[in-house]
C-alpha cells in the first residue's frame, strides 16, 4: 500500500501557555571540556567570554546536541570524546535543569524549589559514539533513574521531551545572512509570543485580563464562523477536488476547519494512479 504524499500545507497557529525556562547546564568530558564539570547558570541572556579554544563553542554545541536527541544531530562522533578516545571513566555527560509550568512530567521527576517553582533534571550520557542514554533524576528516590527502573526519564520519548524545553536559536557569526536573519526572527517571535502570554492574566487581581477576554471573544467568533461556513466550505472543497482530479489523476484537495486556526488549513495529497 502506497501512502498519500502531502504536497503542501499552510497554517497559522500560535500556542499559548508559559514557556519552560532553563536554569542550569552542567557539561563534562565533552570536546575540549574535561572531567572537571563546567556549570553554566542560565538566565534570559548568557554571555560567554574567553580566549579561543577554551570551550565557548562546546557549551553552545552541548545544548544543541541534547535538543536534537532522536536525530542524527543528537549523536556524537569519536572526535567529540576527550582526546578522541573512549574512556569508560570519562564519558561525555550533559546535565540540564529546567523550570516547567504546563505539561510537567510525573511527580517523581519534579522537585519544588525554595521559590515554589517546578524543577526537572535530566542527564545525557554517551557510552560510545552515536546516540546518548537519557535519564531523569527521581526526586522520590533521590537518585538518577537506572536501567532497572520502570520509568527512566521524564516525558518519555525524545520527540515529546524536546517539545517541553526551550528551542535553541544559535546565531553563528559565520552563517549565511539568510540563516542569521531566520534565527533572529525566531528570537523576536519568541519574545513577542511571551509578551502575549503575559497579558492573558492580570497578575494583580489573578483574574482574566481585558486582553484575555478579547481572546475569548475572538475564539467564540471563530467557532461561529466555522460552523456557519461548513456547507459552503464543503461545496468549495468538492468543486476544487473535482477540477484538480481532471488534470491530475488521484489528487484530492482537503480544507480542514478548526476554530483554533486563524486561517483554514489547505493541503493537497496525491494517491497512486490506477492502472488501466
Amino acid at each position: 500500500m502506497v501512502k498519500k504524499a502531502k504536497i503542501g500545507e499552510e497554517t497559522l497557529d500560535v500556542p499559548l501557555g508559559p514557556r519552560p525556562r532553563l536554569v542550569k547546564m552542567i557539561i563534562k568530558n565533552f570536546r575540549c571540556i574535561g572531567s572537571t564539570p563546567v556549570e553554566i547558570d542560565l538566565d534570559d541572556i548568557v554571555v560567554l567570554v574567553g580566549p579561543n579554544n577554551v570551550g565557548k563553542s562546546s557549551v553552545l554545541k552541548a545544548y544543541e546536541v541534547i535538543m536534537s536527541e532522536g536525530s542524527t544531530a543528537g549523536q556524537l562522533a569519536l572526535d567529540d570524546f576527550p582526546a578522541s578516545t573512549i574512556n569508560t571513566d570519562a564519558l561525555p555527560e550533559i546535565e540540564l535543569h529546567t523550570i516547567v509550568y504546563d505539561n510537567s512530567p510525573g511527580p517523581e521527576w519534579v522537585q519544588t524549589t525554595a521559590s515554589g517553582e517546578k524543577l526537572v533534571r535530566e542527564l545525557w550520557r554517551w557510552l560510545a559514539p552515536g546516540a546518548p542514554v537519557r535519564r531523569g533524576y527521581n526526586v522520590e528516590k533521590a537518585r538518577w533513574a537506572s536501567d532497572e527502573d520502570k520509568e527512566k526519564m521524564p516525558w518519555g520519548a525524545a520527540g515529546v521531551a524536546n517539545a517541553r524545553r526551550p528551542q535553541p536559536h544559535r546565531v553563528d557569526a559565520f552563517a549565511s545572512p539568510d540563516t542569521q536573519a531566520g534565527e533572529i526572527i525566531k528570537l523576536l517571535m519568541t519574545a513577542i509570543t511571551d509578551r502575549v502570554k503575559a497579558h492573558q492574566t492580570d497578575s494583580k487581581t489573578n483574574s482574566e485580563s481585558d486582553f484575555a477576554s478579547l481572546l475569548s471573544s475572538i475564539a467564540a467568533l471563530q467557532k461561529k464562523i466555522v460552523a456557519e461556513s461548513k456547507e459552503q466550505i464543503d461545496t468549495i472543497q468538492k468543486e476544487l477536488s473535482d477540477n484538480i482530479c481532471t488534470c491530475f489523476l488521484g489528487t484530492a484537495l482537503s480544507l480542514t476547519r478548526s476554530p483554533k486556526m486563524i486561517l483554514i488549513r489547505l493541503s493537497i495529497s496525491s494517491s497512486p494512479i490506477p492502472n488501466y
